[in-house]
């Protein structure tokens, strides 16, 4: 609970904050992986800053990811002791990046709750018809959520194996659990509908490119690799990563039968999954682990009748106490500084562009500008920052990522189309900290021909300016539009700056870094 209120805010959180915002200004319009919006629309109306909002969302995810651990627990109790049971939560519950991601705003958290949740009642009911259609919503629930929820598919086969066997094989069971399958695919049409129904623009195109846009950048290999954080994962939670490893030979090993090791194995298998998937970054260890934490009882099992539950447990407290300590302290205030900055700057919302949408109540204007979405940027999948400028005033930037800092200071990056880098930096003066405003700076009797990128009203300040051969004074406020212009400076050095006489914050900026690191 503490980590969730204390821990600074991931860029995707914001991301995912500013989808809410965009649901409720009617401009959201893809209806994969945004169901959860229509679940949080209510806190944008409570009292606070956007990072207030977000930490009371934590904890609805908190709530998740208890109610998984009680998933697990209710799991490994079918086939192992009440303590033991217990230890297979608590391996689940203390590993370092569950610890540190599992309360955090995305869909990792809901999509493992809600397919835990269903895996434990197709194990563990009587598979009545209530049940299975509980469980068949909550596998369609997930699927809207994120279209990942398809990398459990081995944790499902091997609970309908099971069950299938525990019917003796009959034809019935065998149709019930087929059931559940066509009913997930029916809930599943039924709430794309409902959930699109209400969304902008054409939401089937939307749709059709997150799909084909997903499959060919999650298992294309072409990307950043992530095995370093999976040994991170491994360091960071070491008697899960023990377990992960004896439970194969365990499960060899072991008297029971072939149908409960069928199970077991299609439990373990997600864990492979980190090997040949783009985006198994440590919030994906939230969403794979809930699985692989059950089938590792086996393991657990073998040790507690060695070493005693007691000696386990201890263990487990004690690597999630010590992740626990490594949390960096005072990121969270430095964006709360920060986004409070923005808000008195611009009182009334104002297009941006930025990472992550770090001002989620005001339309941040670019693509969220991850690894994935910078290809889909850099292959014209998205728009760029130019033709973005053209169709309306963005005179906000906000340097909260290392491609805009050597774009801004003149040196190249991989990730800006050269083009848009050469917008950037003609387009844009720094005003306060990382926050750089649409204008233009001029040294004493300087000329210079520019086209203004983005249009609307600019406050002189400084010295007096001319403006195509017309004066203006300090402090005077002149409106220009997209046309070039031909400056010059009077002798004394002078900006134009979007606005009219924005005030800077008569607090320093906080220091980087703004974000806490994986």
């Amino acid at each position: 609970m503490k980590i969730a209120l204390t821990r600074a805010l991931n860029w995707d959180e914001f991301w995912h904050f500013s989808q809410v915002h965009s649901l409720l200004d009617g401009t959201l319009s893809t209806p994969l992986q945004t169901l959860y919006t229509r679940a949080f629309t209510w806190v944008v109306a409570l009292p606070g800053s956007s990072i207030d909002h977000v930490l009371i969302i934590r904890m609805f995810m908190f709530a998740c990811l208890i109610t998984t651990t009680f998933c697990i627990v209710g799991m490994a109790a079918k086939f192992f002791s009440k303590a033991e049971a217990l230890l297979a939560g608590l391996l689940y519950l203390s590993a370092g990046f569950v610890l540190q991601h599992g309360s955090s705003f995305r869909f990792d958290p809901m999509a493992a709750m809600l397919l835990s949740s269903s895996l434990l009642i197709l194990l563990r009911s009587n598979l009545d018809a209530t049940r299975l259609i509980v469980a068949a919503a909550l596998i369609a629930l997930s699927s809207l959520l994120t279209i990942k929820s398809g990398l459990y598919l081995s944790a499902f086969f091997g609970v309908a194996w099971l069950r299938w066997a525990e019917g003796s094989f009959c034809r019935s069971v065998f149709l019930r659990l087929c059931a559940v399958a066509g009913l997930a695919f029916g809930f599943f049409g039924l709430l794309y509908w409902l959930h699109s129904a209400g969304l902008a623009g054409s939401t089937t195109a939307s749709a059709e490119f997150v799909v084909s846009n997903a499959a060919q950048r999650m298992f294309s290999g072409d990307g950043p690799s992530t095995h370093g954080v999976a040994l991170k994962a491994a360091m960071l939670a070491p008697v899960f990563a023990l377990c992960i490893a004896m439970t194969p030979f365990a499960l060899l090993r072991s008297p029971v039968d072939r149908d409960r090791k069928i199970l077991f194995a299609g439990l373990w298998l997600p864990i492979l999954i980190p090997a040949f998937y783009q985006n198994s970054y440590p919030y994906f260890y939230v969403f794979i682990l809930p699985p692989v934490a059950v089938a590792c009882s086996v393991a657990l099992h073998a040790i507690a009748q060695r070493h005693g539950v007691m000696m386990i447990a201890l263990a487990l407290t004690l690597c999630g106490l010590l992740a626990g300590l490594m949390e960096q302290r005072g990121i969270l205030e430095r964006q709360r500084s920060l986004v409070a900055a923005g808000e008195a700057i611009f009182p009334r919302p104002v297009a941006y562009f930025d990472f992550p949408g770090m001002l989620g109540n005001y339309p941040k204007a670019n693509a969220f500008m991850t690894n994935w979405g910078s290809r889909n940027y850099l292959e014209g999948l998205s728009p760029s920052f130019r033709s973005i400028m053209g169709q309306k005033p963005v005179p906000l930037l906000i340097e909260n990522r290392e491609m805009f800092t050597n774009v801004l200071s003149g040196r190249p990056d991989v990730h800006v189309l050269p083009d848009d880098a050469i917008a950037l930096r003609e387009n844009y003066i720094r005003f306060w900290g990382p926050f750089w405003v649409a204008g233009r700076e001029l040294g004493g009797g300087e000329s210079r021909t520019t086209q203004i990128g983005v249009p609307g009203p600019y406050t002189v300040v400084g010295g007096p300016i001319e403006i195509d051969g017309r004066l203006h004074p300090a402090g005077a406020v002149v409106e220009l539009s997209r046309d070039v212009y031909r400056l010059n400076s009077t002798g004394i050095p002078v900006q134009l700056v979007w606005g009219d006489h924005l005030k800077r914050p008569s607090t320093p900026p906080p220091p980087s870094p703004y974000w806490t690191g994986f």
